[in-house]
């Protein structure tokens, strides 16, 4: 036990030294990890989750806490979680810390956290190791214990990050070649997969009916980007998996496999398929985001190290990974990050200056529902970090493809504009465009002829109230059109180019956001699978405390 003790406060102080950075600085902004909104209004329904209650105590704690604790955290639970089952399966001391740390060390890792995922993927992925050896135990001894904590873990992980019921089984393929019962432990996991997506089934629905329709679209356009480092992984694993089958390593045989098929995986961007509820988005998880894939086959092939006596073929292998150099791909462009790069990261190379909050403190004050304009060339000219950070640190803003110069404002504002940002070291004076708000190189102005974010047929101004369950709109018209996005689940309403498109009776016009509602019923699901697992565990795990305070007595 004094081992693993040291081993925690090693890896904690490792990791804290290399992640110091991120303490050091407000707020950060990497790609898909934003920090927190330190002024907003809420009107337009966004699914909650369990771990979302949690993300927001965090932050009524220390503000933008989640997004620095979630970045560290997953390297610490990882580098430990590896640890403790290299410790089951009896791995001698050194080999134990080398892979423990590789397993959280390596170009995949690197990849996911420069992407900003490391809050939600690296997350899940940091359990694999906790998942293998949970399921390995259940292959040897397949009862209601063993399956009822592979069970909460794989809960645990969806609730972190909502496709974990499917990447975390992953670790669980390798198993299935060599279980005794390949029939039982199958369903097993399968059954445990299934209460992970009902401890979540409000917001994996709904996700999977207003998100993913919008994204039924083929990656093969990422595949030339991605051909240098296909090769790159088919070359060291096919040398790694001949050396395996020659030698007939059973377990890590069946690991290296698995990470074979991840590898085939990838020729399903090229294939397209109709838009079927929740079958389309299970097939998107692996249609898209191959960096996915670049960290689960890095993972597998790290587990079955520690199966291998021979080490002059791991580090073999070790050198070939350690040279690596993955592509980071999002919107068309290219960055590569290298397997060192986690060592170097910086977080003050992607801070967030105090004037996008001062931003949103204005805003927050002058309530309502309205878009913020900003030029598109100005955005597109930006680099991707810059972008994230506008689009997801500025509320509803909407970029338009032209120059303000001698544009009509009341252009502007039939597109829902009410405020324009103009990012300049200088202040220019637009026509009908009032400043209101300037703080360093941030200039808002506001547009003077903006009415409403709804219009009659004839382009008239409507009255409208928008709140996350409704839209109501009054005034003189027998149809709306909302500047409210659409989807599915909107009743009393239809898509009128992308937005609301509501019929008005007497003058009165109501849209119904039944995401909201349903939200509400299907969330008691996730408490009621959660108290269920968590009940009968406490109680095999109570009968067994009191047989064996039994025992002590006799």
């Amino acid at each position: 036990m004094r081992r693993f003790y040291l081993f925690f406060v090693v890896t904690l102080a490792f990791y804290l030294i290399v992640f110091r950075t991120l303490f050091e600085v407000n707020a950060f902004s990497l790609l898909d990890t934003e920090p927190s909104y330190l002024y907003y209004r809420q009107y337009l329904f966004s699914i909650p989750t369990p771990f979302s209650y949690f993300y927001n105590f965090l932050n009524s704690i220390w503000w933008n806490s989640p997004e620095k604790i979630f970045t560290v955290l997953p390297f610490i639970l990882g580098t430990v979680l590896f640890y403790v089952m290299s410790s089951y399966f009896n791995l001698i001391e050194w080999k134990k810390w080398i892979l423990s740390f590789l397993f959280m060390l390596n170009p995949g890792t690197a990849l996911i956290l420069y992407v900003g995922d490391a809050p939600s993927i690296l997350m899940s992925y940091a359990f694999g190791p906790l998942v293998f050896l949970l399921g390995y135990r259940l292959a040897k001894n397949i009862n209601l214990k063993n399956f009822l904590i592979l069970s909460l873990v794989f809960i645990v992980t969806n609730w972190i990050y909502f496709e974990s019921f499917i990447l975390d089984f992953i670790f669980l393929l390798p198993i299935l070649f060599f279980a005794s019962n390949k029939i039982k432990f199958l369903l097993a996991s399968l059954a445990s997969s299934a209460l992970s997506f009902l401890s979540l089934v409000n917001y994996e629905v709904l996700v999977y009916e207003i998100v993913v329709p919008s994204l039924n679209i083929t990656s093969a356009h990422y595949i030339p980007l991605y051909v240098k480092e296909i090769y790159y992984i088919s070359f060291y694993l096919g040398i790694f998996s001949i050396y395996l089958f020659i030698k007939k390593y059973k377990i890590p045989s069946a690991i290296v496999s698995v990470s074979l098929i991840l590898l085939l995986s990838w020729l399903v961007v090229f294939v397209k398929i109709p838009n079927i509820p929740l079958i389309n988005a299970i097939f998107l998880i692996f249609q898209s985001f191959q960096q996915k894939f670049i960290l689960f086959i890095s993972g597998l092939v790290v587990i079955s190290f520690a199966f291998l006596k021979s080490w002059k073929y791991i580090f073999f292998i070790l050198f070939l990974m350690s040279l690596a150099n993955m592509p980071c791909i999002n919107l068309y462009t290219q960055e590569h990050v290298t397997a060192y790069a986690i060592l170097t990261f910086n977080a003050n190379n992607y801070a967030v200056c105090e004037e996008f909050f001062k931003l949103q403190k204005f805003i927050y004050e002058h309530p309502g529902f309205y878009y913020i304009g900003i030029n598109k060339t100005f955005l597109l000219e930006c680099n991707l970090y810059s972008i994230y950070k506008y689009e997801n640190l500025i509320p509803n803003l909407l970029p338009v493809s032209f120059s303000i110069f001698g544009v009509n404002a009341k252009q502007l504002a039939y597109e829902g504009i009410k405020y324009y940002l103009v990012v300049s070291n200088e202040t220019p004076n637009y026509s009908n465009f009032k400043l209101v708000f300037s703080c360093g190189k941030f200039h808002l102005y506001e547009n003077e002829c903006f009415k409403s974010i709804a219009f009659s047929a004839n382009g008239e101004p409507l009255n409208v109230t928008v709140t996350p369950c409704k839209v109501i709109v009054i005034g003189n018209s027998t149809f709306a059109k909302v500047l409210v996005p659409y989807y599915g689940l909107w009743k009393g309403a239809k898509d009128c180019n992308g937005y609301l498109g509501i019929p008005m009776n007497n003058g009165y016009g109501e849209a119904i956001n039944e995401a909201y509602y349903i939200n509400q019923y299907l969330i008691i699901v996730d408490f009621i699978v959660l108290i269920i697992i968590s009940g009968l565990l406490a109680k095999l795990c109570w009968s067994k405390l009191r047989s064996v305070i039994w025992l002590k007595r006799m």
